[in-house]
């Protein structure tokens, strides 16, 4: 038992001693993680220089517009602020030539789709209680 015991032992002592020497020393580090991501052309984006000017706009703007309103936006616009019928008459003669038997209950403003409108509500007409107009006076469907 004892011979089996120090031979075991021996063998232990034989290993380790090969193991430190097969390394020389040196300890082989794990790779460490990327920090930086590859780019790839689907991923990189599209680069346009500063240069270039859009030719819808300009510094000096355009007379023809007004810079408190935009072409979409509705002056004094104020989203659930009740509107006045008689004047937006361009918004009451649109729904009352596509809706000929509605009445007019209520206009107030409203976003539809991220746009300004009025929001028209109506009656009289079976399957339509409220209508959506532009500020130009165009039905919004």
């Amino acid at each position: 038992m004892k011979t089996k015991i120090a031979l075991v032992t021996v063998l232990l002592a034989l290993m380790l001693l090969l193991s430190v020497g097969c390394g020389n020393g040196r300890v082989t580090p794990s790779p460490t993680p990327m920090l930086t991501p590859a780019l790839t052309p689907a991923l990189t984006p599209a680069l346009t220089p500063l240069t270039t000017a859009s030719p819808e706009m300009s510094p000096e703007g355009s007379p023809a517009t007004s810079p408190e309103a935009s072409p979409g936006e509705i002056e004094g616009f104020v989203e659930g602020g009740e509107v006045d019928p008689t004047k937006v008459t361009e918004v009451t003669d649109a729904v009352k030539a596509e809706y000929p038997t509605a009445t007019i209950k209520k206009i107030v403003y409203a976003l539809h789709n991220a746009e300004q409108v009025y929001e028209v509500q109506i009656e009289g007409v079976t399957d339509v209680t409220k209508v959506f107009v532009s500020g130009d006076g165009t039905i919004v469907k």
